[in-house]
């Protein structure tokens, strides 16, 4: 669904991560290379892209009820997005370190295939982070339920 910023968020959007009063839902834009998945508040979609944050203005929100958040596997994974028109790219989400201290869950992207398979790219501090272990990717729930 597109969005544009400041618009209403889907009252279904998929939540990706809170922190403290701000929600972040799970979206996807259009960049030079595919499209791919990150995270917004309804503001602006952040992806992390080779290494920086690209902000995007024209953007869609995941939305249902059907989506949960899956450790450890790819079993049920939900590809969001595709990068140079063959590669599927995953949403995904872990916890990094902040200059205080504090564990922020950020959101980014994965891939199951590839040289960057294993490797959750988060977007943080207007910075690319590679994160290899203690992830989750989004799955779609029916798709568990039905097996």
């Amino acid at each position: 669904m597109a969005h544009r910023p400041g618009a209403k968020i889907p009252h279904d959007a998929v939540i990706a991560a809170k922190e403290g009063r701000t929600t972040l839902y799970v979206c996807r834009a259009q960049l030079s290379d595919g499209v791919h998945p990150g995270a917004t508040d309804g503001t602006l979609c952040l992806i992390p892209n080779k290494g920086s944050v690209v902000e995007a203005t024209e953007y869609e929100i995941a939305a249902g009820r059907d989506y949960s958040w899956l450790a450890g596997g790819w079993q049920d994974a939900v590809a969001a997005g595709l990068q140079h028109g063959r590669t599927a790219l995953y949403p995904c989400r872990a916890a990094v370190t902040s200059a205080g201290g504090r564990n922020v869950v950020v959101v980014g992207k994965s891939y199951r295939t590839g040289m960057h398979a294993g490797h959750c790219y988060v977007g943080y501090q207007d910075h690319e982070v590679d994160v290899t272990t203690g992830f989750e990717v989004l799955r779609s729930s029916t798709a568990a339920r039905s097996r």
